[in-house]
This record gives C-alpha cells, structure tokens and sequence, in this order.
C-alpha cells in the first residue's frame, strides 16, 4: 500500500473547518487519490482516467472509472459532501454537474468547490506570472476562469447556498487572516463552500425554453 500525500492546505482546511475527514465524500476528479486520501469513511474517487483509478485503488481506497462531462455513474448510496477540486473549469457544462450532483448528495450535503482565478487587473496577473512564474487560470486545457464572486453565482445557480468563499493561504496564520478578503480578490484561486437547498426548483422558464429534456430525465430519478 503507498503513503498517502500530505494534505494540502484547502484539504485541512476543509477536515478542521467542516470535518471533511469525518465524512463520506464524492471526489469528483480525485486523480491520483492525494485529496481522497484524507477525507472519511465511505468516500468515493471518481476519475476519467484508468490509471489514476488503479494509482488510488493501491492505496486501499476506493475509486470508479468516470467521465462527469457524461454523467456521474450509478451510486449505491449518497455522500456527505462532494469534492470538485481544479476540474470545473476543465468541463464543458460545469453547470449540468452541479445539476447532477444534487442527486449523489444527501438532502442537505455540502459541495467544496475549488478553482483558478482572474486577477481583478493586468498588471496585477502580470506581477502574478512574474513571481510564481504561471498564471494558473490561463493552462491551455481550461476552458473557463472564475473570479470569486462568478463562482460563488454559479454555484448558487446550481441549487446550493454559499457558506463562505475562502482564500486558504491566508487562514493558517493570524497575520495573514485579516488580509484575507484582499487576497481572496487578489489570488490565484478560491474555495466555494456550500450546502445543497433541498428546496431548489428549476426556474420553470429555464426548464421551458433551454434544458427541457435533462429536466425531464432528472425529475424522474
């Protein structure tokens, strides 16, 4: 069996803030398993790639081959939480996978939601690329960018109510803290925290005029 990875900072920060290592979770694009890992009994990888399943399933954790741009795969039960950490701006219709994931979520489960950011200037995103030496939002298989505020409306639009946007470098240091609604602005991702509304309806003018037949399949599950 292979050692886990340390967690990485947005992972601690979920299992002391919201006890993700105490709860079942969806690892929705786990990779290799270096998040999985970490969070509780009963959790579930999922991953388009075979090798990445086989690399998590040595670990002694569990794991299904899956390509979420399709569908989410037959689950036998319904998980605390779900974990999307940099793969929403690598899919097509981010949107339908939250859609989805109302249905592998508990009535009031909790969805983490991690993404690269825009800087809010040029100039800043070109100081940015000069001290780390990247723009993570600009890799060349992303296909959208989010500033904190865009992924927090596109996750409320999905059904879920915000519990807080989080910029994690900043948490692990009573320094830093303070700062943190500037580098949330500033940085170079964010961390959506948010809990699904068991009330959410579909707008019905939406379902109408743009998604009626996803709706439809969707309201017979």
């Amino acid at each position: 069996m292979q050692i886990a990875a340390p967690p990485t900072r947005a992972v601690r920060f979920l299992c002391s803030q919201y006890g993700a290592d105490k709860l079942s979770v969806l690892d929705v694009g786990c990779g290799r398993g270096d998040h999985l890992a970490h969070f509780g009994p009963g959790s579930l990888g999922l991953d388009a790639v075979e090798t990445n399943v086989e690399a998590v399933r040595a670990q002694g954790l569990n794991a299904q081959l899956a390509n979420v741009e399709d569908s989410l795969p037959e689950l036998d039960r319904r998980f605390d939480a779900a974990y999307c950490s940099n793969i929403i701006e690598h899919l097509v219709a981010p949107h339908l996978l939250l859609l989805r994931l109302h249905q592998a979520l508990t009535p009031t489960g909790l969805i983490f939601i991690m993404v690269p950011t825009i800087p809010p200037s040029r100039p800043l995103d070109w100081l940015i690329k000069r001290v780390i030496g990247h723009n993570g939002y600009m890799a060349a298989e992303h296909i959208y960018a989010f500033t904190p505020r865009t992924a927090e409306f596109m996750v409320q639009r999905a059904g879920y109510t915000v519990l807080e946007t989080a910029f994690v470098a900043a948490r692990g240091g009573r320094l830093l803290r303070p700062l943190e609604p500037i580098f949330k602005e500033i940085g170079i991702s964010t961390l959506v925290v948010a809990r699904r509304d068991p009330n959410f309806a579909y707008p019905e003018k939406r379902v109408r005029q743009f998604t009626p037949g996803y709706m439809e399949r969707l309201d017979q599950r």
